[in-house]
């Protein structure tokens, strides 16, 4: 299993469904995350470019995604572009969760990172206990707790060298 980066258009529409499908059942376990319209295809496309996204598969399924951007200066504007990549929508289908596949998706990016000689991964989440014991027990970091506009997130990143 490893991750690909986008090359087609149909590729957005991939995005769409895996992330509708995570809101979904995120939002019948009351763990709303994301809403809908944040993760409708046009809005994706007005956020991300095609070549940032990236999908986990075997060559025979697709069982989740992120987008990997070289810059975000919405969460991290004092951060130097140039050491550090940044997470955005790491999902799994929910039908694969639980196997480590997210984790999956990072040690991916981990490598994407080392052979860019990428210095840091930094990633903004939802401030829920669980996302925070999730990227902590990785190796991530806490930075802070930042509000942006109408976001509040807990600011993570991980220093690429340690592995």
């Amino acid at each position: 299993m490893y991750l690909v980066q986008a090359s087609n258009e149909n590729h957005w529409d991939v995005a769409e469904n895996i992330l509708k499908e995570v809101v979904l059942d995120l939002g019948v376990r009351g763990k709303q995350l994301w809403t809908l319209d944040q993760v409708d295809k046009e809005e994706l496309k007005r956020r991300y470019q095609l070549d940032e996204l990236f999908l986990l598969t075997d060559n025979l399924n697709i069982f989740g995604m992120v987008f990997i951007q070289s810059d975000d200066p919405f969460f991290w504007p004092e951060i130097n572009q140039i050491d550090s990549m940044f997470l955005h929508k790491l999902a799994v289908l929910p039908k694969y969760q639980n196997e480590g596949l997210g984790y999956k998706i990072i040690e991916s990016a981990i490598d994407l990172a080392k052979s860019k000689t990428i210095k840091w991964i930094r990633l903004d989440c939802d401030g829920r206990p669980e996302l925070k014991i999730y990227y902590e027990k990785f190796g991530f970091s806490f930075v802070d707790e930042i509000q942006i506009e109408e976001f509040k997130v807990d600011r993570y990143q991980l220093l690429v060298e340690n592995f």
